[in-house]
């Protein structure tokens, strides 16, 4: 009998792979199945450490997306007449700035928090391709707005991809 917290040695695919025993959980949780990131020494699924300057580049993205993202939504909350004007050439009316603003907030605490930064990461890339649709409804061409967003959303992904063991040996990049 294993003690909680005891590492855990599977044969996988010719390697071994170590996932952390979750005292919290039972057979379903997470912990069982992949490292949590920083666990074991940074070690990724694949058994390679994370280099720590990749992690905090990883950090430092993210946080630059947290900040937009906060900003933005702070500014449709509390300082609604800047936004009225370019929301209401895109077609929305200014009734729906709150809840625009809302979403922005909500998106960039669920991807700050680093257990449910994918979800947040997922949310992200929907709240930026809303803002890239709703651009391309109005103007075809390409303008400055859809860039950013674009940029926000690729962002997003590069800081989480960087920061993040697990999603770095789920989005490997070949060599």
């Amino acid at each position: 009998m294993r003690p909680p917290g005891a590492l855990k040695y599977r044969r996988c695919g010719g390697s071994v792979n170590i996932a952390a025993r979750s005292p919290l959980a039972g057979p379903f949780a997470i912990g069982n199945i992949l490292p949590i990131s920083g666990q074991l020494g940074g070690e990724s699924i694949m058994g390679l450490e994370q280099s720590r300057l990749a992690v905090r580049a990883g950090q430092v993205i993210s946080a630059l997306v947290v900040l937009f993202l906060v900003a933005d939504g702070l500014t449709g909350l509390f300082n609604p007449a800047v936004l009225a004007e370019p929301m209401a050439a895109t077609g929305y009316g200014a009734d729906k700035l709150p809840v625009i603003s809302i979403l922005a907030l909500i998106a960039a605490l669920v991807y700050a928090v680093p257990q449910t930064a994918a979800v947040g990461a997922i949310l992200v890339t929907g709240y930026a391709g809303g803002a890239i649709a709703t651009h391309l409804r109005v103007d075809p061409g390409v303008v400055p707005e859809q860039v950013i967003c674009l940029l926000l959303g690729v962002l997003a992904w590069l800081g989480l991809w960087l920061r993040d063991g697990r999603v770095t040996s789920l989005l490997p990049v070949r060599r």
